[in-house]
């Protein structure tokens, strides 16, 4: 087994299909910007492999290089969403929400789980709850550098941990602090309404 930084390829591939749903102009200058070598590899991989996290990178890089910080937070978002709404991670929120109710800390509570399973080698995922019951702050420790010191991992990150707060209908907002970066470690802290 390597110990670089892996994710499964079923991830790569909801990316592959965000990216090929993007209107023609925006995904044709993504495309431009990927080789093929790494399209073919993640769609030629099968489904619950492990694939090297290089290949994703690719993939964000060109996407946040041609949307832009906004627009490539918004598609991370969406993306995100279908990924949390596909296979084993439907499962684990659908069970979180049946057995600790539909909140944005059922959800959170399983984060790290859904992480473990969808990548590793990818730093470690602490997960510290608010004493309110409307904030978590997810330390993420253990990064290596490609996935530290990569702003586009930082703003896809920084989205995927709002998808909670889409699929239970609640507000809210993320603070990330990237500070420590260099030591492995990026922070972001989540707080949304009570209310749906």
């Amino acid at each position: 087994m390597s110990d670089s930084a892996q994710m499964r390829a079923r991830m790569m591939q909801l990316t592959l299909k965000a990216i090929d749903a993007l209107p023609a102009a925006q995904r044709e200058a993504i495309d431009a910007r990927i080789p093929s070598e790494v399209r073919r590899s993640i769609e030629e991989a099968s489904r619950l492999g492990w694939l090297d996290y290089t290949l994703q990178r690719e993939l964000n890089t060109a996407t946040l290089s041609v949307l832009g910080e906004e627009s490539f937070e918004a598609f991370w978002l969406e993306t995100s969403t279908q990924m949390a709404a596909s296979g084993a991670l439907a499962g684990l929120a659908q069970g979180a929400m049946r057995v600790l109710g539909v909140s944005p800390l059922a959800l959170y509570k399983m984060f790290p789980r859904g992480w473990n399973h969808t990548s590793r080698n990818m730093g470690s995922p602490e997960v510290e709850f608010g004493d309110d019951e409307h904030s978590v702050t997810i330390r993420f420790v253990e990064l290596p550098p490609i996935l530290a010191l990569s702003r586009a991992w930082a703003i896809s990150n920084r989205a995927s941990v709002r998808v909670m707060l889409r699929l239970t209908g609640r507000d809210g907002a993320v603070e990330m602090d990237d500070s420590r970066k260099e030591e492995g470690i990026i922070v972001f802290k989540i707080v949304w309404s009570p209310d749906a």
